[in-house]
């Protein structure tokens, strides 16, 4: 005897459809392999204007306030 099981699976925009809300935490590594911050090339380059993790939150979290009601990300 053959046992078939079927089951449906939920998209994102049903989990969101249905009230589900989406925040944001966000971990920034500062270990030193990341490169020293006075490196522009390292990770932890302080440029306000260029920073690769700012750059990062910045565009998440634009997305991602859509997807909360009171949009704080």
């Amino acid at each position: 005897m053959t046992n078939l099981s079927v089951e449906r699976r939920r998209s994102f925009l049903e989990y969101v459809f249905g009230g589900c809300e989406v925040d944001l935490s966000i971990a920034i590594d500062f270990t030193l392999s990341n490169g020293p911050p006075n490196d522009p090339k390292s990770l932890h380059y302080f440029d306000p204007r260029q920073n690769q993790y700012l750059q990062v939150m910045q565009s998440v979290g634009s997305i991602l306030q859509y997807y909360n009601t009171d949009k704080q990300i």
